[in-house]
């Protein structure tokens, strides 16, 4: 069966992945179980020039979304959990990128370019889309920001591109704000001014990381492509292994070196600690056993902690959601 789905846009971006025969559910939320998909959906327009989407789903092939844009907007791509890729193209120009688990770019796309996002089979995705508008984000954003030339540049040529050049790792604060807006609770006016100040904060914290990030690109350019490299693995490690992880001393001796430079490579590399990385992952782990109905006792025990309250406040200091509204969120959508 073809799994490709084409939906042309007029607005910043807009597909569905359900089909036309299905709408969205009270408060935006679309439970997804056609076509060999299954999960659920968000999609809302909280204000002008603003669009924010939520994907949480599985497909028995490889997933794959077709869609041909007609205005120009700025894309932030959050990817919770899984891998998608992205491939922008027109008759001259072509643009791919790809995260993974926990990682975020930003995208300028012109008009007239096709997008075409496809995710691996049997396998499950979790992400953020945020679109944003390009007068929106020219309001926003400041002229001495290295975003705004290279934006600008982009826009007179009508190119694509990947605006911060490389992924950064989702902080903390990041998707605390990110399930704040989903699970927003207020309505009209509101709501409104809810979603503006939780979108000013999450820009104002992407731009602030995409100077300090470059600011540690370049202090770590001095490193050999093999001690990067060897970074890498460890997080490949560390994604692999994060219910028994590794100790430091473990993980330096597979990809060969020792804990000093570990420690500093990895910081260097991906601007957070070999433990917050191991902690973001935990953390990402205890949504989807909530979401899949398990107790937040088991989920605790799961990821190695041994009190529940320790494991609530840790969950709700990243998240900024309380873990028994997540396992609430999860018997609603049952009930639906």
């Amino acid at each position: 069966m073809d799994k490709t789905l084409h939906r042309r846009s007029d607005m910043q971006y807009d597909f569905d992945i359900y089909g036309n025969d299905m709408s969205p559910a009270k408060g935006g939320y679309t439970p997804i179980n056609k076509a060999g998909y299954k999960g659920c959906f968000v999609d809302t327009v909280p204000l002008s020039g603003i669009n924010f989407k939520y994907f949480n789903l599985k497909s028995s092939d490889a997933g794959m979304v077709m869609v041909k844009n007609h205005s120009r907007f700025i894309q932030i791509n959050y990817i919770i959990n899984g891998t998608m890729s992205c491939k922008i193209q027109n008759e001259t120009h072509e643009l791919f990128v790809s995260a993974k688990t926990q990682e975020a770019n930003f995208l300028f796309i012109p008009e007239d370019y096709e997008i075409l996002m496809e995710w691996e089979p049997q396998k499950h995705l979790e992400m953020f889309q945020l679109g944003i508008s390009l007068e929106r984000m020219f309001r926003c954003l400041p002229q001495e920001h290295p975003f705004f030339i290279t934006l600008e540049k982009s826009v007179h040529e009508n190119n694509p591109i990947m605006l911060n050049r490389f992924n950064v790792l989702i902080q903390g604060r990041v998707n605390a704000i990110l399930y704040d807006m989903l699970h927003c609770p207020l309505k009209g006016k509101y709501k409104q001014l809810y979603f503006k100040s939780k979108f000013i904060e999450l820009l104002m914290l992407e731009l602030e990381t995409y100077i300090s990030k470059s600011a540690t690109f370049a202090n770590h350019t001095g490193l050999r492509p093999v001690d990067i490299e060897r970074m890498h693995k460890v997080r490949e490690i560390i994604t692999e292994n994060v219910k028994n992880p590794y100790s430091l001393s473990d993980l330096a001796h597979k990809v060969g070196t020792n804990d000093a430079y570990l420690k500093r490579h990895f910081k260097e590399v991906f601007g957070t600690t070999v433990f917050g990385y191991i902690f973001l992952l935990k953390m990402q782990k205890a949504r989807e056993l909530l979401q899949e109905g398990r107790t937040i006792a088991e989920v605790a025990e799961s990821t190695g902690y041994k009190r529940v309250s320790h494991f609530a406040r840790a969950f709700k200091g990243h998240f900024g959601l309380n873990p028994n509204q997540v396992a609430n969120d999860h018997i609603l959508h049952q009930e639906q």
